[in-house]
């Protein structure tokens, strides 16, 4: 278990522009029962122990953490900003005191308590001992505590997707691309998986949106189990993602899905195309295809549509006995797919190929493309089909609908 540095590649981001977490920590229960205390300290060694001393001080018969106030008094919390935090929504008032009754606070409220002063103890601000404390929690309790991370939300209001009109608060939107990435980091950090091992498939998501979230304050992210118990390389995922602004809880978004294994994934995740169905292809693969002969000559062509049985060309050479046609897929580089029969269309303006017998491997690069690239674009085997004059817009379909009648 270790706290990874965020990189877009642990995202599942192609770009830093993508990222929208930073400033990621370590967030440590801020109580602990008797029970949890008396069997930290049974399975922890002298240094443990010592550590475990460090931080926590004893509040009636449990522990509490030494940043926090077990309890706050009416005086005390009037000097507290109500913009600034909603105390109820982690101590509750008795009588004429404020008692703590959260386990796990935001680090921005943490800092916000410590302006009372004398209340508080001196802040953990050794990353290196709240690591130890991470991996005490979670492996000397039976059954151990998952751990919790804080982030920071990276939110620049000229981001390219989110933005793209102007929002007087943070989008919905934005807030669950803002859990996915951090849940993502949290579960290559905590579950024994590395990223590349396993994919994470969401079968359920259940939100609560409890305030506007405003662009213009910080806004921070606590993840952990939902249920907020430790788990070695689980089948399933269920995490949680709470938002906290201005002292006080903003959203709440909860992922429940599956863990799999990448090689199973992928082979439940094969699609078999029927042969009839022809697909033109998305920016990411290159409409410049590379067709080659049997003498070794090499011709640029343009890639008008793909099948698993075939593909259309406009304008290729005439004459040649041509042997493959490569085709160029952005971040995946070249898949090379033989070729055996040509067939020219009427007028001249298409050529459609025949793929010769292809392996498991180019079938499979060739399901690949289609499944992650392609957009059906009609039902036909003949270039001179109806069913190939399928409608490439909107505008094209009203019109066919008007000469039908």
């Amino acid at each position: 278990m270790e706290l990874l540095a965020i990189t877009p590649n642990l995202l599942h981001k192609d770009s830093q522009d993508d990222v929208l977490v930073r400033c990621v920590k370590d967030t440590p229960s801020v109580r602990l029962t008797a029970r949890q205390w008396d069997e930290l300290v049974a399975n922890a060694s002298q240094e443990e122990h010592e550590l475990l001393d460090n931080v926590y001080i004893p509040e009636g018969t449990g522990r509490i953490l030494k940043d926090v106030p077990a309890q706050i008094s009416a005086a005390d919390a009037m000097r507290l900003n109500g913009f600034e935090i909603d105390l109820s929504s982690f101590y509750s008032l008795d009588g004429d005191r404020w008692r703590l009754t959260a386990t796990v606070l935001p680090l921005g409220v943490i800092r916000l308590l410590q302006r009372l002063g004398s209340a508080i103890h001196s802040p953990i601000v050794d990353d290196a001992k709240l690591a130890k404390l991470r991996v005490l929690l979670s492996t000397h309790l039976a059954p151990g505590l998952a751990p919790t991370f804080s982030y920071l939300a990276h939110n620049d209001t000229g981001n390219y997707f989110f933005y793209r009109k102007t929002h007087e608060h943070v989008p919905g939107l934005m807030l669950i691309e803002i859990a996915r990435q951090a849940m993502y980091h949290y579960v290559y950090s905590t579950t024994g998986f590395h990223r590349g091992e396993v994919s994470i498939s969401m079968s359920n998501l259940d939100i609560s949106f409890d305030r506007y979230v405003e662009s213009a304050y910080e806004l921070e992210i606590l993840v952990s189990q939902s249920d907020r118990l430790m788990r070695n390389q689980p089948r399933v995922i269920d995490k949680t993602a709470s938002f906290f602004q201005n002292g006080r809880p903003v959203a709440r978004i909860r992922l429940q899905g599956t863990i799999m294994k990448l090689p199973l994934f992928k082979r439940l995740r094969t699609l078999s195309f029927p042969e009839t169905h022809w697909f033109t292809l998305s920016h990411r693969v290159s409409p410049t295809g590379l067709l080659t002969d049997r003498t070794g000559g090499v011709y640029p062509v343009k890639i008008e549509q793909l099948s698993m049985v075939g593909v259309r060309l406009t304008h290729p050479p005439r004459n040649g006995a041509y042997a493959g046609l490569g085709i160029h897929v952005q971040g995946d580089g070249f898949i090379v797919l033989p070729l055996s029969k040509r067939n020219d269309d009427a007028q001249g303006s298409a050529v459609e190929f025949s793929f010769a017998a292809l392996d498991a491997r180019q079938r499979y690069a060739l399901q690949e493309l289609i499944k992650c690239n392609g957009f059906f674009n009609g039902s036909s085997t003949q270039l001179d089909s109806p069913e190939y004059a399928f409608p490439q817009t909107l505008q094209q379909q009203r019109k066919q609908l008007r000469e039908n009648g």
